[in-house]
Formats: structure tokens, C-alpha cells, sequence
């Protein structure tokens, strides 16, 4: 999953505070007392202004790297006595996508009872069920926020998938 990240150029105010403006979106800009609130304030404006965009629907500006926007003229004022700090824009929309799997036929007949008497497809009732699953795992909230590691962080034991084989997995949150 690809996330964008934009440069953001941040300067101090004369009268305190700061002001950030996202250099490839032009318009986004917020203000804040500390450079933690002043971060916090774009990324919650260039969060807005990328679903704004997608909801037009309208072509969200693609970030371009630092030494194009250093060798922007344009961009020059600024980028005087600026500090770039690159923010993560929001991820794209999920999208669905098939899957084949293997599952045993009597695990099948109860999920297809279980989704029916819920109303909500089998792939509704999937889907769900591994959220439910990775948040049980992780404590988080998103699986956008879940990055599994097999060589770092807490390790996780996962109940038996058959009675053949134990998954163990590290997960760092």
C-alpha cells in the first residue's frame, strides 16, 4: 500500500507561532502556537483537502521529490528560512478486490448461516471477521496501521489454524 507523503514548508511567525503551507497543494495552509500543534493542524488540513479533491471528483496533485520543489522559482519565498517537513497524505479509498481460498465445507455452511441471520454477504462476514481479528492481535483500530515483522517487536501466538500446524507472527504496532 502506497502512501503519499507531501512537503510541507514550516516558518516561524514574527509575533510567535507558526504558519505550514503544503508546497503541491496550493490553498493548504494552517497556522499553530507550537510546531507540534502547527504539524498537527496541516495534517489534518491536507487530510481534508485530499478528500475534498476525491469527492469533486478532482485529480489530487501527485507529490513531487524535494529537489524538484527546491528547483521550483515559484516556489521560492516559500522556501526561505522554511523548515520541510514531509507529511503523509491520507490513504487512497480501499478498493475490493477477489480472492480465491480453501476453507472446510462445514466452516462454510455455519459462516453462510451466521452472514444470512446477520444479512451481510460472506464477504461482508470475511472481511469483518479478520478486522476483528487483526485488532484483537494488534490493539489498533485500522489494519492500515498494522505492520506485521517477523523479526522485531512483541511476538504473537496465534491459536492453532489446523490441528497440524501454529502460526507465530511479530507484530510491530
Amino acid at each position: 500500500m502506497r502512501t503519499d507523503f507531501y512537503t510541507c514548508a514550516f516558518t516561524r511567525d514574527p509575533d510567535g507561532g507558526w504558519t505550514a503551507v503544503v508546497l503541491d497543494l496550493p490553498g493548504v495552509v494552517s497556522e499553530g502556537e507550537t510546531f507540534a500543534e502547527a504539524q498537527s493542524n496541516i495534517s489534518e488540513a491536507l487530510e481534508l483537502d485530499v478528500e475534498a479533491r476525491r469527492a469533486r471528483p478532482e485529480a489530487v496533485p501527485t507529490p513531487r521529490p524535494i529537489a524538484d520543489l527546491m528547483d521550483d522559482p515559484d516556489l521560492a519565498g516559500e522556501l526561505e528560512g522554511a523548515t520541510l517537513v514531509q507529511i503523509a497524505g491520507p490513504l487512497p479509498p480501499p478498493k475490493s478486490v477477489p480472492i480465491t481460498m480453501t476453507i472446510d465445507d462445514h466452516l462454510l455452511a455455519n459462516v453462510d448461516q451466521l452472514a444470512k441471520f446477520l444479512r451481510v454477504s460472506r464477504s461482508s462476514f470475511f472481511a469483518d471477521a479478520v478486522r476483528d481479528k487483526m485488532e484483537s492481535l494488534t490493539g489498533k483500530l485500522s489494519p492500515y496501521d498494522i505492520r506485521i515483522d517477523s523479526s522485531a517487536g512483541e511476538a504473537i501466538e496465534a491459536r492453532p489454524i489446523s490441528k497440524r500446524r501454529t502460526t507465530k507472527r511479530r507484530v510491530v504496532a
